[in-house]
C-alpha cells in the first residue's frame, strides 16, 4: 500500500485503487465471473423446467419472473449519493422490489425475500446468517 500512500487499519486488508491495472484487472475478471454464474443459473433453469415438464408430460409455466440473484458479489450501487463498490459476501441486496433467495444449510430449506422500504444508514443488504 505504500506505492499508493495508502494506510490501512490492518496490513492484511485487501485494497486496489481504483484507477490502478491491478484493479481494472479484477474488476474485469470478477464482472466475467458473475456473468458466467448468472448464465449457469439461467441455463439450469431452463433445463429443470424441460426436465420436468418431460417427467409430468404437461409444459412447466412460469408465471412470475423467476428469482436470479447472486449472493457473493460486487456491484457498483448508489449509496448516500455516491456510486461506490460494494461487496456482498454471503449477502443478497434488499433494496425495496429486490427479490432474493437465501440458500439454507445443508438441510433448512432456502428462504425467499423482498426488500422493503425502509429508511436506513445501511447498505440494504440481508445476510443469510440474519436470516437462519
Amino acid at each position: 500500500m505504500d506505492r499508493w500512500h495508502i494506510k490501512l487499519a490492518d496490513p492484511d486488508l485487501a485494497f486496489l485503487p481504483e484507477d490502478s491495472e491491478h484493479f481494472r484487472g479484477y474488476w474485469h475478471a470478477v464482472s466475467w465471473a458473475q456473468d458466467y454464474a448468472m448464465t449457469n443459473r439461467t441455463l439450469m433453469m431452463e433445463h429443470a423446467k424441460a426436465a420436468v415438464s418431460k417427467a409430468i408430460g404437461l409444459p412447466v409455466l412460469t408465471t412470475e419472473h423467476a428469482v436470479n440473484c447472486h449472493h457473493n458479489y460486487v456491484a457498483v450501487e448508489n449509496h448516500f449519493g455516491k456510486n461506490v463498490y460494494v461487496t456482498r459476501k454471503g449477502a443478497v441486496r434488499a433494496r425495496e422490489g429486490d427479490m432474493g433467495i437465501i440458500p439454507g444449510s445443508m438441510g433448512p430449506g432456502a428462504l425467499s425475500c423482498a426488500g422493503k422500504a425502509i429508511q436506513s444508514r445501511s447498505a440494504h443488504a440481508r445476510t443469510a446468517l440474519a436470516e437462519r
